[in-house]
């Protein structure tokens, strides 16, 4: 029976975080503030910050040891994400030091109206017009609000920013154009209008970020072993430390390397891994078949999950494969998936891939076209898609609890989908030497993460020195490795999540089988396991009764 108290406390959280967060509501299926983007103006910021506090004393009067269940762990992780939320805020203030945060706010706020089609195209259009009259009073809150970020930081909003220039003349005004009949005569126009503002504004940011925030952007990226460790305990929920989660991608960057010699042995005795990898590159897709060829190997993924049974399908399940937009691209060098809406009937994820940008110089789009090896999109399609993330975000979103649609931790998300690569090689989805040696491949850029991501926050690591490293070791092309550690640096722990939520699993699934014994059956582990929404492994295992 759910606890009176807690239940009160959990819903005043969500509540606030929607009305807080409008953007996010939005994503989450949640329309009651589709007119507003989040506010990061000073006193705003200040009453959220006194809010989260006040909230830490809350959650303080109750006793965790009362709680059993889904309350327990639910009450265990929003105390953890408050905790951490508090100390990371009070170190690295993000409206200070972020700017790519607005960028993305406000963009995503934009994009999400026009792409869902949640509701009919002129109500979501008067949705996006109150959002994009807003668009200029943030970024003026942003240029009073910035102060001394991490100059990584100011140059990847730079890249942001100028495919936000790209979004607003392409994308939102082909949407504008498709809301058609006369009477929606007077929103078009309107809208129209505040495009263009909207433009200007970001001509006038861009320029900001250039002329005057990069030259006095001296602020560091790492965030030091402490909060680090922070992160670990209070976000993810995990055990580990930095040092060991050093040593764990140490260990498996040179088992890997000894598999991948192994596996190239036997698809030629004279070529080392290297060569044969360079080679896969060249037999790549053309930038105009790219898109195609991920659904199509998205399709197959579906159809092999289905028929061998590895996992229950949700109903009204579906997944588009786009084009990813102009203004993700500096931030999305390959692919990426965005989660369907749990809180909307339509359950639709979208894939992304990412298209050689117009005017790319020809030697930089063969370098990032050769990121997509015929060979190795199998790998890819069943990691973002089928039984990856999609299946498992899609499963998660038809979860009760709406807590568990707020907080998640990518130690669960990244590692669920790793462990699926290498479960769908011994399940035969992929038989073909060369895409298990580029699986590999991504398994050794996996460990590489691990080893960047901790060395990169305790400044064992220079931004220079991460790219060299994930192009010497993890084999990327330089191209793709600045995008990735660009990333990294904004993201602690996150890299780390893939290697070390796969580690997670794998032990859950030793326990699981112990326990079944000859009952053991892999769609009914694949069933528990995604039964709970994509929290921290050691809640699933409570869940799960290991």
């Amino acid at each position: 029976m759910a606890d009176k108290a807690f239940n009160r406390f959990r819903n005043d959280f969500f509540d606030f975080f929607v009305k807080e967060f409008p953007t996010w509501a939005t994503w989450m299926g949640i329309h009651t503030y589709d007119g507003r983007l989040t506010r990061y103006d000073e006193a705003t910021v200040k009453a959220r910050n006194r809010w989260v506090k006040s909230m830490l004393k809350r959650a303080g009067r109750f006793d965790l040891r009362k709680l059993d269940g889904d309350d327990k762990v639910d009450a265990n992780y929003v105390v953890g994400h408050l905790k951490f939320w508090d100390m990371f805020e009070r170190r690295f203030p993000a409206h200070k030091r972020e700017p790519s945060m607005y960028v993305s706010d406000i963009l995503f706020g934009l994009y999400v109206l026009i792409e869902r089609d949640f509701a009919p195209k002129d109500k979501r259009g008067r949705s996006l017009l109150k959002r994009m009259r807003q668009v200029p009073g943030r970024l003026r809150d942003a240029m009073a609000n910035l102060d001394n970020p991490p100059k990584e930081f100011t140059e990847s909003a730079i890249l942001e920013a100028q495919g936000a220039q790209g979004f607003l003349k392409t994308t939102a005004r082909k949407f504008i154009s498709s809301i058609r009949g006369k009477k929606f005569a007077k929103l078009r126009e309107d809208l129209h209008g505040a495009t263009d503002r909207a433009e200007k504004a970001f001509e006038r940011f861009i320029m900001f970020l250039r002329e005057d925030l990069l030259p006095r952007s001296k602020g560091k990226f790492a965030v030091g072993k402490q909060m680090f460790n922070s992160a670990l305990k209070h976000h993810h929920h995990v055990d580990v430390d930095a040092d060991t989660l050093l040593r764990l991608g140490r260990e498996h960057h040179r088992q890997i390397k000894k598999d991948l010699r192994a596996v190239a042995r036997k698809i030629s005795r004279t070529k080392p891994w290297e060569r044969i990898i360079d080679e896969l590159k060249q037999d790549h897709p053309s930038n105009a078949r790219l898109v195609d060829f991920y659904a199509k190997e998205m399709k197959r993924a579906r159809d092999f999950v289905r028929k061998n049974k590895l996992v229950t399908f949700p109903r009204r399940e579906r997944l588009r494969v786009v084009e990813t937009p102009d203004f993700a691209k500096p931030i999305i060098p390959y692919a990426a998936y965005l989660s369907p809406a749990p809180f909307e009937d339509k359950k639709e994820g979208i894939f992304w891939v990412t298209k050689v940008a117009r005017g790319t110089p020809r030697a930089k789009a063969k370098e990032q076209l050769e990121g997509h090896p015929k060979a190795g999109i199998a790998v890819t399609a069943l990691h973002e898609g089928y039984p990856g993330h999609h299946l498992q975000l899609s499963i998660a979103s038809y979860h009760p609890d709406k807590m568990r649609h707020m907080m998640h931790t990518s130690v669960f998300a990244e590692g669920w989908a790793l462990y699926c690569e290498e479960m769908m090689w011994e399940q035969g989805f992929y038989r073909d030497l060369r895409s298990r040696l580029l699986q590999l491949k991504d398994a050794l850029w996996r460990a590489c993460r691990v080893i960047v991501d901790v060395s990169l926050h305790t400044g064992k690591m220079t931004f220079d020195q991460a790219v060299k490293f994930l192009v010497k070791e993890a084999k990327l092309e330089e191209v793709n490795a600045i995008t990735e550690v660009r990333r990294y640096c904004q993201t602690p722990t996150q890299p780390m999540s893939y290697l070390l939520g796969k580690k997670l699993i794998l032990e859950l699934l030793e326990d699981y089988k112990e326990r079944a014994g000859d009952k053991f059956r892999l769609r009914k582990f694949h069933n528990e396991l995604l039964a709970h929404g994509t929290i921290p492994v050691k809640y699933v295992r409570e869940l799960m009764g290991l």
